[in-house]
Parts: structure tokens; C-alpha cells; sequence
């Protein structure tokens, strides 16, 4: 071993085993998007040690695949790599407003377009 000389924190090797049970190969996982903050469904594909990452691929297209570093995954669950049953309901979100691209697709529908033929609305 090399010792526990500070310096190399930024490279802080964890054991596989350091992980939380609920994650292993095989297993259905949440992973949680930073930037969109949207939950998908994942399996989990390996548990790299030496890269210190887990690879995953997602549910609704097996042909995407994506890595989480071990620090982003916590053992409480609310990283972004969750159990199944951390998984943050939906149903809070039906009540916003509908994704930009469907508002804009429904704006541009024959439908709304013929609405001022019908004459004004009182």
C-alpha cells in the first residue's frame, strides 16, 4: 500500500463492498437526472472497482447505457443511483404544465387553427 498520505483524496478509492446491498449486478435501480431532475428505471449492468464507476443501462431502451461514479451514490439512497423504492413519485408532476414540446405541437394542430372561423366568443 502507499499509505494514507493526504493529496490523493480526490482519487478516494471505494470498495465494491462499500456500496449499499440494494445495489448489485442485475438489479433494477432509479437513476435520477442532475440536470433534468427526471427518475428512469435502470438495471444495473457491472460494478467497476478498478474504474470506480457502475454501469447501467435504462429500462425504456436497453441500448442506452450511462456510468455513475461510486461518490455519487450514497447509501441513504437520494444520490443519483436510488433503490426501487426511493423512487420519487410522479404523480406530484402530472399537475404542472405540459412539457414545452407538446404545448407547441398542440399549438400548431388543425384544431386550434380552425377555432376563429367559428366565429368570435362572446
Amino acid at each position: 500500500g502507499q499509505g494514507s498520505t493526504g493529496g490523493s483524496a480526490a482519487k478516494l478509492n471505494l470498495p465494491a463492498s462499500a456500496l449499499p446491498d440494494w445495489l448489485k449486478v442485475g438489479a433494477t435501480c432509479v437513476y435520477t437526472s442532475r440536470s433534468r431532475g427526471d427518475s428512469h428505471r435502470v438495471k444495473i449492468k457491472a460494478i467497476e472497482e478498478r474504474k470506480q464507476t457502475v454501469l447501467f443501462t435504462f429500462e425504456q431502451d436497453k441500448r442506452v447505457w450511462k456510468r455513475v461514479p461510486f461518490s455519487e451514490i450514497s447509501k441513504t439512497g437520494d444520490g443519483t443511483l436510488r433503490p426501487v423504492w426511493k423512487e420519487t413519485p410522479q404523480v406530484a408532476t402530472c399537475e404542472g404544465p405540459p412539457p414545452k414540446g407538446k404545448a407547441n405541437a398542440e399549438a400548431g394542430s388543425p384544431a386550434k387553427a380552425e377555432s376563429p372561423v367559428q366565429g368570435p366568443v362572446q
